[in-house]
């Protein structure tokens, strides 16, 4: 299926943000990307950009090979 990727990126995001114990809105305030980007992202159905995928894993603390893990 061409959208696996990004199933599994939404599924890293989701555990890393569990991880933190933070919120959507959090991330969105942390990272500076919108709210329903980020909801989007989650959702698998979008596709992030580099810049993005970096504000998203140094608000979650983490790297964006974390968030790629297993993506493929």
């Amino acid at each position: 299926m061409p959208d696996d990727h990004l199933d599994q990126l939404a599924g890293n995001v989701r555990v890393a943000l569990e991880a933190t114990g933070g919120s959507k809105r959090r991330l969105s305030e942390l990272s500076g990307v919108d709210l329903a980007h980020i909801n989007r992202i989650e959702a698998a159905r979008r596709d992030p950009s580099t810049r993005i995928l970096v504000r998203l894993a140094r608000a979650l603390r983490t790297t964006p090979s974390e968030l790629l893990r297993d993506v493929e």
